[in-house]
């Protein structure tokens, strides 16, 4: 069966600056990442449709082997791309997947999923459906093709999906999935998955958008604070050449003052170091008990550092950006792998600073230096997608961790039963690998299922994972350590096992349970003194505690 690919990929840019299809997303063009996902997921061939900036455009795309065309008139809307784009169609291809190269969340999987559905159900016409909204990638048989050539804009298109719906199988994906770039700030959320920008890396990603979208950007972090500060050391703010801005470094009640830093930090292409006092009056209307003072860093941004080090926030890789406050200079720099011939108190400071998770001033012979860690966030893996799983997953999503649930039953991992919660239908023995357990890394088994929790297990105790937790009694502990042991796993590894899970409330309910279980996890997570925990958990004794989810 031959099913061809589409890409459209002949539209100007007037909202973005530069053309989009050439802004860059984890090192790869808008353009040739959407290319190289139709190819990777089996279309043959890939008709690229090209209009605005074809030169460029086709250089972008050198050496993926897509058929590249142009549409003499992109400006005659979508639909006149799509015409010239199944015009080009071979005639021995059975049907055609139309694709958007400005959708950078849509990957081969998906792609690959349009495709079998079609293959599995006979059906004509095959959507990607989006919670509630329909978009590319739409499959089209051979004999819908000739409806969408002809007209202007997107009419023929829509026609055919409204002709045709009956007709329609649908692919239930991620809304989060549903991202085109628009406007900088869609790059950002591009970024960061689709998520919403509100953290650190959604104030980094909207200001690495702005500058590559050809905007002044400038960063205002806060570096010391005094008394009841609103934010805490670390927080930022970037603001671009227009006056808008995302982030905060005082929740409120000094932004307009920090903006107009930045504007004149864009202006002359200096850094400054200003302190900004709250009064008692105004600590009161936000919550705190007496005013502060906070000293702000404002520099302009440096688009590469900031490129690199969303690029490490990517991997899930911890960085620490070392800024020297007499001179402005800043460098990234690794916590764990300083470079040859590193400062000793620095690599020192700098790999504290990120194991605490704190920001930190350190005073050196050359100047004091302010440290600002960017770990990855923590990530939750609760394995088996039962009823404690169903009150869990929330929680750790108020908590601000990342979270996945996991099982290989469909019945049990559906949308229905854990909405906006990101679910991997597979087997723990071949996704845990794919989410890249690290020191930042929890899982949790809930099945009560051995072919299910033992694998999950099996892969987090082979993990810097910091914290392992397993539902069920002593009796299915011991069960559960005899197994492992039968694996290899040393008293030692297994006891790194928090089982039964969860602290000792005398938890009942799913919800009590899962209080008990993300209670432990912080417990394990802070330790005490606000440390991020090492990479090899203390032994703990192998007995169980009583937990509340025994």
């Amino acid at each position: 069966m031959k099913i061809a690919g589409i890409l459209l990929a002949a539209g100007g840019s007037t909202r973005m600056g530069p053309n989009k299809l050439l802004l860059e997303l984890e090192g790869e063009t808008l353009l040739r990442r959407a290319a190289r996902r139709a190819l990777a997921a089996g279309l043959d061939p890939v008709v690229a449709v090209l209009g605005h900036e074809v030169d460029s455009v086709r250089r972008a795309l050198e050496g993926l082997g897509c058929l590249l065309v142009v549409n003499p008139e992109p400006e005659r809307g979508l639909n006149s791309s799509l015409s010239v784009g199944v015009a080009a169609v071979p005639a021995d291809a059975e049907a055609a997947v139309v694709l958007l190269a400005d959708m950078p969340l849509v990957d081969e999987g998906m792609i690959r999923a349009v495709v079998e559905r079609h293959a599995a159900s006979g059906a004509p016409l095959v959507l990607a459906r989006y919670g509630e909204v329909t978009a590319p990638p739409a499959l089209y048989a051979r004999r819908l093709l000739p409806e969408l050539q002809g007209g202007e804009g997107e009419g023929r298109g829509r026609e055919g999906l409204r002709r045709y719906r009956a007709e329609a199988s649908f692919v239930d994906l991620p809304p989060s999935s549903l991202l085109d770039l628009d406007v900088p700030a869609d790059l950002g959320r591009a970024r960061l998955g689709g998520r919403a920008m509100g953290d650190d890396r959604g104030t980094l990603a909207q200001a690495a958008a702005w500058a590559d979208s050809g905007l002044g950007v400038a960063l205002a972090t806060v570096v010391a604070t005094w008394g009841s500060a609103p934010c805490p050391t670390g927080s930022q703010l970037c603001a671009n050449q227009r006056g808008e801005f995302a982030g905060s470094v005082s929740g409120g009640c000094i932004e307009a003052a920090v903006v107009g830093e930045a504007l004149e930090s864009i202006r002359d292409g200096r850094y400054r170091l200003r302190e900004y006092g709250v009064s008692d009056e105004r600590a009161w209307s936000l919550g705190l008990a007496c005013g502060g003072t906070v000293r702000v860093l404002v520099e302009p941004a440096r688009p590469a550092l900031l490129s690199a080090l969303l690029g490490r926030m990517a991997e899930r890789r911890a960085a620490v950006v070392a800024t020297d406050l007499s001179s402005g200079e800043a460098s990234l720099l690794d916590p764990f792998a300083p470079e040859p011939g590193a400062e000793p108190d620095l690599a020192a400071a700098v790999r504290e600073a990120a194991l605490r998770d704190r920001s930190s001033l350190l005073d050196r012979p050359s100047g004091t230096a302010f440290l600002r860690p960017y770990n990855p966030p923590l990530q939750v893996v609760i394995v088996g997608a039962v009823h404690v799983a169903q009150a869990l997953a929330p929680m750790v999503q108020l908590a601000g961790y990342d979270v996945t649930v996991v099982d290989p039953r469909p019945a049990f991992a559906a949308e229905g039963r854990f909405p906006g919660v990101p679910l991997a239908a597979g087997w723990p023995e071949e996704v845990l690998p794919r989410l890249g357990l690290s020191r930042r890394s929890a899982v949790i088994a809930l099945s009560h299922d051995p072919r299910i929790d033992d694998p999950a297990l099996a892969a987090a105790l082979r993990s810097e994972a910091f914290y392992l937790g397993a539902l069920g009694s002593r009796k299915t502990q011991a069960a559960r350590r005899e197994r492992l042991a039968a694996m290899g796993f040393s008293d030692a590894e297994l006891s790194r096992i928090h089982g039964p899970v969860g602290l000792q409330l005398g938890a009942v309910s799913p919800a009590e349970i899962a209080v008990s279980i993300l209670s432990e996890l912080v417990a394990c997570l802070r330790r005490g003194d606000g440390a991020t925990p090492l990479p090899s958990p203390a032994p703990r004794p192998a007995a169980g505690r009583g937990g509340g989810a025994g």
